[in-house]
Order: structure tokens, then sequence, then C-alpha cells
């Protein structure tokens, strides 16, 4: 059984800068073996220089990069072993068969005869493009064809499969598809790290989630706490059927609340993220004897919330 390494990537101050340009400044994440760790950020933010860096297309100014418990700079070689990676925007060899096509990219890698076929065939098969192999790539629809690339990538059994922006240019019912694609790889044990613009569909299979500003590693954590905490960010709406300046009145003395707005009877109020503000806010207001007609968090998507993180767009 293969070593278990945590994290499976390990990267610490890594800058990088193109003349004037600083693209990255000391830029520091991990990722565990076994997740998959979303990468969001605005354009231009350095989230593909610094996957590009990862997997050994551009050489860093300073920092390091550790994949498997490997010094990147130190073995690249090795290191190639344990990544695949598809890049923004890839090349297809649009007048080969899919089976030519791998069949290419298995030789490119050292792999021959029984050896080659089985792993083009298990890896057209991760990515449900079995029973496709004497089609011409330039056939396929969008999502085929980006379902190619990751089972190209997908040939030598990478522990850590890097995707760049993979969504980009695909329509919906084929973002489906590349979606349930990752998921079955991540449920194989596949390691993960994907950059994206489709924030709210990163929610669906992504674990952790970094998001990046001024090529830095603004924050990272698990989806589940950047889910709480955009919950938890919304302002409280309180609709009232009565004693409006008794509400504001009490509010004005609760710690958590940092701030009120009224427009008749409908409140909106801003609070601090403790677990039990609601239910203390909801309490002192009934205990006042305030009418209150109903008591909800305002609507604000997940992608919303990720682009008010980042100060732009992502």
């Amino acid at each position: 059984m293969a070593e278990s390494f945590e994290p499976i990537l390990q990267v610490e101050k890594v800058n990088k800068s193109f003349g004037s340009f600083r693209a990255l400044t000391d830029l520091s994440f991990s990722v565990n073996a076994g997740h998959v760790f979303g990468m969001v950020g605005e354009n231009g933010s350095g989230k593909s220089t610094a996957l590009r860096i990862i997997v050994g297309l551009l050489r860093a100014d300073s920092g390091t990069i550790s994949i498997c418990g490997l010094d990147a700079s130190e073995k690249p070689a090795e290191i190639y072993h344990y990544i695949g990676y598809v890049p923004d925007s890839f090349g297809l060899y649009e007048n080969l068969l899919v089976r030519e096509y791998m069949t290419f990219f298995a030789e490119a890698s050292g792999l021959e005869g029984y050896l080659a076929r089985r792993r083009i065939s298990n890896a057209l098969e991760m990515v449900g493009l079995i029973g496709r192999e004497g089609v011409y790539v330039d056939n396929l629809s969008s999502s085929m064809k980006q379902r190619l690339c990751i089972a190209r990538a997908m040939l030598n059994y990478p522990r850590l499969l890097i995707l760049d922006d993979p969504m980009k240019g695909i329509d919906l019912k084929n973002r489906f598809e590349l979606r349930d694609v990752i998921r079955d790889l991540s449920a194989q044990g596949t390691t993960i790290l994907i950059s994206s613009h489709m924030i709210t569909e990163l929610t669906e299979f992504c674990t952790d989630l970094g998001i990046m500003a001024g090529g830095t590693m603004k924050e990272q954590g698990s989806m589940e706490y950047f889910l709480k905490q955009s919950r938890r960010d919304r302002p409280i709406k309180i609709r009232l059927s009565g004693m409006t300046d008794r509400a504001i009145e009490v509010l004005d003395k609760a710690d958590s609340v940092r701030a009120v707005s009224a427009d008749k009877n409908l409140l909106h109020v801003i609070v601090d993220n403790s677990s039990d503000v609601e239910a203390k806010i909801l309490s002192a207001l009934v205990q006042a004897g305030v009418p209150v007609v109903s008591f909800l968090r305002e609507e604000e998507n997940f992608e919303a919330f990720i682009k008010r993180k980042t100060g732009g767009d992502v």
C-alpha cells in the first residue's frame, strides 16, 4: 500500500514576478490527501500562475513546494509521477481518433504494450468515455473533450490531479457531467486541486476552499466553514407588527448587534458571527413584548459572498 502523506501538497511563501509585476506574494496553502481543494479569486489574482509553478511549468522566484513529501524543485522527475495537470487552455490533436490521442500521450509517458492499453482503458472509463475510442477528437462535445484531457492526465494514476478552470466555456448540462467525473475521481481516492469561476458548483464537490487575492492566499478552510460563515454574515431581517422604537432600543443594547436600520416595521440587523446570536436576539425581543411577525437571514448566494471576500469579480 502506498504511503499516506498529510498534506499531499504544501506551498510555502512562494513568490513570482514578471518584470515589475508581482504575480505571487508569499503564497502559502496546503491540500490534504483525498480532499478536493477549490481555488477561487478574481481575474489576475494569481491562480493559474500558482498552478503552473506547482506542476513545474514556471519557476518560482522563492519559496518551497512539496508534493507527497518531496521537494518539487529538488526532485522534479519524481514529482512528475505523482501529478496530473489539465491547463486552462489545452492542446487537442483533432485529426486523431480518441484511441490514437491517448496512445500518443501514453507513449510520451513511457507506457507501452499491454500496460499502455490497460491504462488507457482505465482512464477512459474513469471519465465515462469507454466506447468512444474510434471517434475523432474534433467530433466530441466540449464536455467530452474536457473529459478526454482529464483522462490524459490520469494515465500515470496521479496522487494529485490539478485542474485549471475546467468549467470554462462549458454549458450547464456539460458542467453537470464534468462535476460528476470530478466526484467519481475523488471517490476513487484522487486528491484534486481545482481553480474555477463556477463558485456555486464548487460547493457541490469541494471539501476545502482557498480564496486568492493580490497574488496571495487570503483565506483557506473547509467548505463547511465557508458555508456557515456565508450564512452568518447575512443581515437578519425582522418584520414587526408594531413597537418598532422599542425593538430598536432592545437591539441597541445587545452586545452582538453591530448596526440596525429600519424601514417602517421592517428591521435589518447586522450582527457578530456567534453561533447563538439569533436565538439571543429573538429571545430579547419576545421578552420585551415586541410583536415579531417574521425573523430570518437575508438571502445571499454563495458566489456573492465569495465576491465580497475577494473584493472583486471572480
